[in-house]
C-alpha cells in the first residue's frame, strides 16, 4: 500500500489580484527538422492548474527569431495552442491537491531559407511572458507580488555550413519534474534529454531568465536577458537549499535533499555539441515544491545471487555463464516498513539500455519486516559485445512518497557469446590508377560467411559522393552465406570533373548477421586515382606545300586543307578564328570539325573586288585554331594564312581597235566588230562597257562584256563612233561600216 502524506499543504492566496495573470511554472522551446528546410517550432509551457489564473492561457503566442551576431530581427512566428495535458505523478497514489501542472503545446511549421539563415554564429528564438507563480520562496519580489516573468530562449545553428545543408533538431527533454520533494529526504528525477542527430549533450544549472517588464506581454527585446532577482542568500549554487542543494549530473539527473519547505524556481541549460563544437542550446525553467510532514520510511535492502544459490554477490564477484545455460539471478529484498510494494529496474553501467528492452522484471509485496521477497530475473543470452562483460545495477524500489526509496546491487557477469566465424571479403585492398581521359573500370567483389549467416553490405565513400564521379555498385547477389557485387567506375573526364579531386578512398564493409548481431566486419579498402600525364598541345598545319603567305588574283578561287593532330589522342576541335576587329570577308567557306586525335577540314575562298574594297590594304589574314579538351589543362595551337590579292594592270596605250568592218554577208570576212586583247581591269579601274553612236549622236550599240561583238545589223553604211569605258580610263575612236556587197 502506497504511503500517503500526513498533512495538507496549501498556499496562502489572500488578496490575489487575478489581473496579474500568474500561472507560469516553466517551459522550453523545441525546433525539429522535418524535411528540406522545413522545421517545426514548439513552445511547451507548464501551467499551474491550481493557483494559476485560468484567463492567462493564451490561444496563440508570437516568439521572435534573431541573428546571434548582431541581434538583427529575422522574423516573428505565430504558434497556435494545439494541445493540453496533465503532467502525471511518478507515484499516482502520492498525489496532492496543491501540485497539478498542465503541459500546453504551442506549435507551427516554418521555412528557414538557406539564403537567409546562413550566418555562422547562428540564431536564437525568444518569447517573454509574465507572470510566474506567486509565493516562489527563492525570488525577491521587493515587497510586491506577480512582478517576475519568464523569457523562453532557444539557440540554434545556421541551416547551411560550408556550402552544404546543416541538419539539426534540438534535444527533446525528458518529462518535466512531476513530483514534490520532502524536507530532509533525498529526491531525484531524470531531467535530461535525447538527441535524434546523435549530438552530445551537456547539462548545467543556470539562473532563470526574467521578462523585461511585468506587463503580461512585454515589448520585444533582444539578448542578453536579465536573470530573475534572487531572494537573499540564494544563487544558482543553491536554488533549492539543502544538504546537498540542488545538483544536476552529466546525464541530466537532478538530485537534492531539501532543507526547508517552499516553492522554488530553477533552470537547466542543455548545450548541444557536434564534433566537439557547440551548435545550440535549449533552456528549461521549472519549479520544485518542497513539503514537510512526509512519512519517513526506510529504504529496502537487496542482495543478488546466482539462480539456485543464496550466497550474496559482492561488487567484486564475477559470475560466468556458458552460452548454453540460463543466465538467471535471484534477488532477495527486505524492508523494515510493512506493506511495501517493491518494483525492480536495471541500470546498465558498461552498455546501452536497449539490451534490457525485453527483460521482464517481476514485482512483489513485503508484508512486514520479517518477510523476504525473492524474485528471479534472467539476463539476455547475448552480452553487450564479444567480450561478454556485463555490469549492471539492479534497483529495488519501494512505493514511498513522493519518490521511491531505492537500494542497489551491482553485479558483474561474463556471458559466453555463441560461436561465430566472421564474414570474409575478397579482395582486401585494391589500388587502381586511371591514366587516360576515358576508362571504364570494373572490380568483382565477393564475400562469404562460413556459418551461412546473412550478410550485410555497407559502402562508405570517404568524403565524396560516388555519383559525382561516375562510381556505382551493380549486380548485387546476396544469399545466406554468400554475397557478390561489381564496382563500376566510368572514369571519363569529359563527363565528370576531376580537377578539384582526383584521389578517392572507398571502404566496402561486409558483416554477418550472427545470433547476437556483434559487429565484426571485414573490409575492402579501395584506393582510386585519376592521374593524367602532362598534356602535350595539339598542332595545326596546312596539308601539302602551302606557304603561310600566298598571292591570289581577284576572282580566282583559293582552296586548301587544314589538319589538326594531338599526340595524346585527346579530343580536339579545329576552327577558324573570328575576330571582331578583323571580320571574315564574304564568301569564305569553312566548316569547324572535332574528333579524337586527328581532324581535317577544307578552306575555300574566291576573292572579289567587294572584299578588296572593304579591306583596303588588299591583304587578308586567316587564323586557324586547334585546341584539346584535356581534363586538367587545355592546350591550343594556331596557324595563320596571309592572302595577298594581286590585281592586273590596265594599259590601253597598245590597244588599236580596227577602224572598219563589213557586216555579215556571204564572204564572211569582218562580219562583226570587236576589240582584241582588252584588259579585264582591276579593282580600281574596272571595265564598265562599250557604246557606239552614229554621226548624229544616236546610240546604236552598247554592251558591258569584254568580249563584245557588234554585227552592225540595222545600220546603214557610214562612220560610227565608239567609246570603250573603264572606271578611270577610256578609248575613243570611229569605225566605218562598209557595204561589202556594194564593193564586189
Amino acid at each position: 500500500m502506497a504511503k500517503r502524506l500526513l498533512f495538507t499543504f496549501s498556499m496562502l492566496l489572500l488578496g490575489l489580484n487575478t489581473s496579474w495573470a500568474t500561472h507560469i511554472v516553466g517551459g522550453e522551446f523545441e525546433l525539429i527538422h522535418l524535411q528540406g528546410f522545413q522545421y517545426r517550432l514548439n513552445l511547451i509551457l507548464y501551467f499551474d492548474q491550481v493557483f494559476g489564473n485560468p484567463g492567462a492561457e493564451d490561444p496563440a503566442v508570437t516568439p521572435f527569431i534573431f541573428r546571434t551576431r548582431d541581434n538583427a530581427l529575422m522574423e516573428s512566428v505565430t504558434l497556435v495552442n494545439t494541445s493540453s495535458s496533465f503532467v502525471p505523478y511518478t507515484q499516482p497514489n502520492c498525489a496532492i491537491g496543491d501540485l497539478v501542472t498542465r503541459r500546453i503545446l504551442y506549435t507551427t511549421t516554418l521555412e528557414l531559407p538557406p539564403d537567409r539563415y546562413n550566418d555562422a554564429e547562428g540564431y536564437y528564438v525568444a518569447w517573454e511572458r509574465c507572470c510566474r507563480n506567486n509565493f516562489v520562496n527563492n525570488i525577491n519580489y521587493f515587497g510586491q507580488i506577480n512582478t517576475v516573468g519568464q523569457t523562453f530562449l532557444l539557440q540554434f545553428p545556421p541551416v547551411v555550413r560550408n556550402g552544404a545543408q546543416f541538419i539539426n533538431s534540438t534535444p527533446v527533454l525528458f518529462p518535466p519534474l512531476r513530483d514534490y520533494a520532502c524536507v530532509g529526504k533525498p529526491f531525484y528525477t531524470a531531467f535530461g534529454g535525447t538527441d535524434v542527430d546523435g549530438d552530445s549533450l551537456a547539462y548545467a544549472l543556470v539562473d532563470p531568465l526574467d521578462s523585461s517588464t511585468d506587463e503580461p506581454f512585454p515589448a520585444i527585446t533582444t539578448a542578453p536577458y536579465d536573470n530573475i532577482p534572487w531572494a537573499g542568500g540564494i544563487s544558482v549554487d543553491n536554488m533549492v537549499p539543502g544538504t546537498p542543494p540542488l545538483r544536476i549530473s552529466n546525464k541530466g539527473l537532478l538530485t537534492v535533499t531539501p532543507a526547508s519547505r517552499g516553492l522554488f524556481v530553477f533552470a537547466v541549460k542543455v548545450e548541444e555539441f557536434r564534433d566537439g563544437e557547440k551548435i545550440g542550446e535549449v533552456r528549461r525553467d521549472f519549479q520544485m515544491l518542497v513539503v514537510d510532514g512526509c512519512d519517513f520510511s526506510t529504504p529496502p535492502k537487496m542482495f543478488a545471487s546466482k539462480s539456485g544459490e543464496e550466497t550474496a554477490l559482492t561488487p567484486q564477484d564475477t559470475l560466468r555463464f556458458t552460452y548454453e545455460e540460463a543466465k538467471c539471478l535471484n534477488l532477495f529484498v527486505t524492508d523494515q516498513d510493512a506493506d511495501e510494494q517493491i518494483t525492480f529496474r536495471a541500470v546498465p553501467v558498461n552498455f546501452d539500455a536497449p539490451l534490457f528492452a525485453n527483460v521482464e522484471f517481476p514485482s512483489g509485496t513485503i508484508e512486514n519486516f520479517n518477510d523476504t521477497l525473492k524474485v528471479e530475473v534472467c539476463l539476455p543470452d547475448c552480452p553487450p559485445d564479444e567480450s561478454g562483460l556485463l555490469i549492471v545495477d539492479l534497483l529495488a524500489m519501494d512505493d514511498a512518497c513522493a519518490v521511491p526509496l531505492v537500494d542497489t546491487a551491482r553485479v558483474t557477469v561474463i556471458i559466453e557469446p555463441p560461436p561465430n566465424e566472421k564474414a570474409v571479403i575478397d579482395p582486401k585492398k585494391v589500388t587502381h590508377v586511371v591514366t587516360s581521359e576515358s576508362e571504364f573500370y570494373e572490380l568483382a567483389i565477393n564475400a562469404i560467411d562460413p556459418d551461412g549467416d546473412n550478410l550485410i553490405l555497407d559502402i562508405i565513400p570517404l568524403g565524396f559522393s560516388m555519383e559525382d564521379y561516375g562510381m556505382s555498385f551493380t549486380d548485387l547477389i546476396n544469399n545466406p552465406g554468400a554475397l557478390s557485387t561489381t564496382f563500376n567506375w566510368d572514369a571519363d573526364c569529359r563527363r565528370y570533373d576531376f580537377r578539384d579531386r582526383s584521389t578517392f578512398n572507398l571502404l566496402v564493409v561486409v558483416d554477418d548477421e550472427d545470433e547476437c548481431r556483434f559487429s565484426d566486419p571485414d573490409t575492402l579498402e579501395l584506393n582510386l586515382v585519376f592521374e593524367l600525364p602532362p598534356n602535350r598541345k595539339p598542332e595545326v598545319a596546312f596539308e601539302g606545300t602551302v606557304e603561310n603567305t600566298i598571292t591570289a588574283d581577284v576572282n580566282n578561287p583559293i582552296t586548301l586543307n587544314i589538319l589538326g593532330t594531338d599526340a595524346d589522342n585527346d579530343s580536339i576541335f579545329l576552327d577558324l578564328v573570328r575576330d571582331e576587329n578583323n571580320p571574315l570577308p564574304e564568301g569564305v567557306s569553312f566548316t569547324p570539325v572535332s574528333g579524337i586525335g586527328n581532324v581535317r577540314t577544307n578552306f575555300s575562298w574566291t576573292p572579289d573586288c567587294d572584299a578588296v574594297a572593304a579591306n583596303q590594304d588588299e591583304s587578308f589574314v586567316f587564323r586557324f585554331l586547334v585546341g584539346d579538351d584535356n581534363c586538367y589543362s587545355q592546350a591550343a595551337d594556331t596557324i595563320e594564312l596571309e592572302v595577298e590579292i594581286q590585281q592586273g594592270m590596265v594599259n590601253l596605250e597598245n590597244i588599236e581597235p580596227s577602224n572598219v568592218f563589213t557586216p555579215l554577208n556571204s564572204d564572211r570576212y569582218n562580219p562583226v566588230y570587236y576589240v582584241q586583247d582588252l584588259p579585264p581591269g582591276n579593282c580600281q579601274d574596272q571595265f564598265e562597257g562599250v557604246t557606239i553612236y552614229n554621226r548624229w549622236g544616236k546610240l546604236v550599240f552598247e554592251d558591258d562584256q569584254l568580249d563584245f561583238q557588234w554585227d552592225g545589223s540595222d545600220v546603214a553604211p557610214g562612220i560610227y563612233y565608239y567609246l570603250i569605258k573603264y572606271t578611270q580610263s577610256e578609248i575613243k575612236g570611229y569605225v566605218s561600216v562598209l557595204d561589202a556587197q556594194a564593193n564586189q
